[in-house]
């Protein structure tokens, strides 16, 4: 009789090596989710901060043009970027950022402009107001991120004086 009793109070080793493994599946997919959760929130602030940048850069470029009284240059640098003169101010957009003639960079030293050789595009008629595209691309160059980056469009045209 003792000997039955003995035999059922432990585990046997492979219930003991089923159970480990079992465990240890759990907690490598537990691990290897709280990963992904903690990237995809990375990720996601990072495409945040570069649609809040881009949409002010767009909004203070937006500002400006409807402010101006005229157009004085719209030239395209090729490679280097693009600049537009607004009456006496000038913007330009490069790989750098899109400074205004103040010197004020519109887009932080952690964001990379990429399009910038066509940033503005300015179409003239006599009959209607100058009207500039302004189109480029933020990219963030933080992150590890592969597509961390978002395009900006818009269409202005300068106030009737």
């Amino acid at each position: 009789m003792k000997n039955k009793r003995n035999l059922k109070l432990g585990f046997t080793l492979i219930e003991m090596l089923v159970v480990t493994v079992l465990l240890g599946l759990v907690v490598t997919t537990a691990t290897h989710l709280f990963t992904r959760i903690i990237r995809a929130n990375q990720k996601a602030r990072a495409i945040l901060a570069i649609k809040q940048t881009g949409d002010n850069a767009l909004a203070v470029l937006s500002q400006k043009i409807r402010s101006a009284q005229s157009i004085a240059e719209c030239s395209d640098i090729g490679t280097t970027g693009s600049t537009i003169t607004l009456d006496s101010n000038a913007i330009t957009c490069s790989a750098a950022g899109i400074t205004t003639g103040i010197g004020q960079n519109l887009v932080g030293s952690d964001l990379k402009v990429e399009g910038y050789g066509a940033c503005f595009t300015c179409y003239s008629s006599d009959l209607r107001p100058d009207v500039v595209l302004i189109n480029f691309t933020l990219t963030n160059n933080k992150t590890s991120f592969e597509d961390t980056s978002l395009s900006f469009s818009t269409t202005v045209s300068l106030r009737s004086y």
